[in-house]
């Protein structure tokens, strides 16, 4: 009997793991794997009801999403599907910078808003994230304020961040307006876990997003092939393979076997196609292994540096020509 077949007792086809559907692929080549762009109009529409019909409730986009948010309007409206999903969207990242006065900011503010609620043909919007946590307090707190008044008048319905790093995340808890909070998170990304973030986090009442599970897309990357400045992954992916092979079970399925035992914590997870959206459902129908089994293997990893987690300091190299290209999901959360 096999390793996967002694540990691995919850029945998770009568308990599904739950994830919201990420949409930044959705604007283009988002994700170190992702060589198909966007998706069309209609596999956007297929990826919803697809996701409908897997009791998949939740999406995730954003204003700097490029036509992510455009996209999912439409789509919700052709299908039929407008009431189906909770949104969580966030503010444009540019609505205060260097020299922007208050009056400005506030400005570009209503203007971010606007724009989201026209582009997802909604009147009040779900969840709206902070996409810059510095903007929480720029204009001495005047987008904060202006924010609050919009939650208390209904036009937004939570109120949150997407935190940068693990100390914008910690300080995020600290702050009694923020109700959700968005994180990155993954078998290679353990600073928070570790530290026992998400613990804190739902003692402190706040609801929790992992994204970057997959660590867009480095999970399913060829040890072999790594560019030069993702080296540092070689050992922890050639060991993650020999442990998926022991637990006969898949990529995909094991590193959201982690995020999902994340105390509080909903996965986000992104793709492309409704390929790799079936494949998703998929494994999160597998039978999940046991806490105690994904805690051996989470032990295992080692501590990597911030440079290789933080995928805005890798400044990629392009693939070379000929270089072969991982033929798994190029699912970027």
């Amino acid at each position: 009997m096999s390793e996967h077949t002694e540990e691995t007792r919850e029945e998770q086809g009568e308990s599904r793991i739950e994830f919201a559907l990420g949409t930044a692929q959705w604007s283009g080549r988002y994700g170190i794997n992702n060589r198909s762009g966007a998706p069309e109009f209609h596999d956007a529409v297929e990826m919803l009801e697809v996701a409908h019909r897997a009791g998949i409730a939740t999406l995730d986009t954003a204003r700097g999403y490029g036509e992510s948010e455009q996209l999912i309007g439409a789509v919700l409206e052709t299908s039929g599907l407008e009431d189906a999903f909770e949104i969580v969207t966030k503010l444009d990242p540019t609505i205060a910078r260097g020299g922007t006065t208050t009056a400005q900011a506030l400005a570009n503010l209503g203007r971010s808003l606007a724009q989201s609620r026209e582009a997802l043909r909604r009147e009040a919007l779900d969840v709206v994230l902070f996409h810059r946590f510095e903007h929480i307090d720029a204009g001495e707190g005047a987008i904060l304020r202006r924010l609050l008044r919009e939650r208390e008048n209904g036009a937004i319905r939570a109120l949150g961040v997407s935190a940068a790093s693990p100390g914008e995340a910690r300080a995020a808890l600290r702050i009694p307006e923020i109700e959700v909070i968005q994180v990155a998170g993954s078998l290679f990304d353990q600073r928070l876990s570790r530290a026992g973030y998400f613990a804190a986090a739902a003692e402190a009442g706040k609801r929790v997003f992992v994204r970057s599970v997959y660590l867009q897309g480095v999970a399913f990357m060829q040890p072999e092939k790594l560019p030069a400045r993702l080296r540092g992954f070689e050992q922890p992916l050639q060991e993650m393979r020999g442990t998926v092979q022991a637990l006969e079970t898949t990529t995909e399925h094991l590193f959201l076997a982690f995020a999902a035992s994340l105390e509080g914590a909903t996965p986000v997870l992104g793709c492309e196609s409704p390929e790799q959206l079936r494949g998703l459902i998929e494994a999160a129908s597998a039978p999940a292994p046991t806490p105690a089994t994904l805690h051996r293997i989470a032990r295992r990893v080692p501590e990597l540096p911030a440079t290789l987690l933080d995928p805005s300091r890798w400044k990629l190299e392009p693939p070379a020509r000929g270089r072969e290209v991982a033929k798994t999901p190029s699912v970027a959360a």
